[in-house]
Parts: C-alpha cells; structure tokens; sequence
C-alpha cells in the first residue's frame, strides 16, 4: 500500500512539473511577465494551446537580466574653456 502511495505521489510531482513548465522557465529566466505568464499557464494550461502560448512566451520574453538601460547625458550649457 506504502508504495502505491509513493507512486502516485511522485507521479504527481512529475505531471504538475511538466504542467507548470511555461511558469517554471519564466521564473528561471527572470522574465518581466512572470505573473502573467503564471496566470495564463494556471488558468489556461489544461487547454494545450494555452499551455503552448505560455510556453512560447515563457521563451520568447526578454529577461531582466540581458535588459540594459543606456543612459546619456547631455554636454553642459557652456563650454569647458569659457570662464564664467
């Protein structure tokens, strides 16, 4: 009996990993959705074509880690060699 319950257990680990894998690769890639890629992968997994949009988007979002903000900066007013 111990090991029915086991079985059953570990599958259901496996099946709510593979379920939760768009989520899973969001989170892992710091994706600036996550949350809303987690919602649609909850709510609308079940449906496979929600599943796979989750999954494609899970992907195909930029992560925060690669983002970067390139700042400038305006020369100032007056030039260096003009005294004030």
């Amino acid at each position: 009996m111990g090991g029915k319950l086991l079985f059953g257990i570990t599958e259901l680990l496996i099946i709510s990993v593979f379920y939760f894998l768009p989520a899973v690769v969001a989170k892992y890639r710091d994706t600036n959705n996550f949350g809303v890629i987690f919602a649609i992968n909850l709510l609308f997994g079940w449906t496979v074509l929600g599943w796979i949009a989750a999954l494609i988007w899970a992907i195909l979002e930029p992560s925060r880690l690669k983002t970067t903000v390139n700042s400038w900066s305006a020369p100032s007013a007056t030039p260096s060699g003009v005294p004030h």
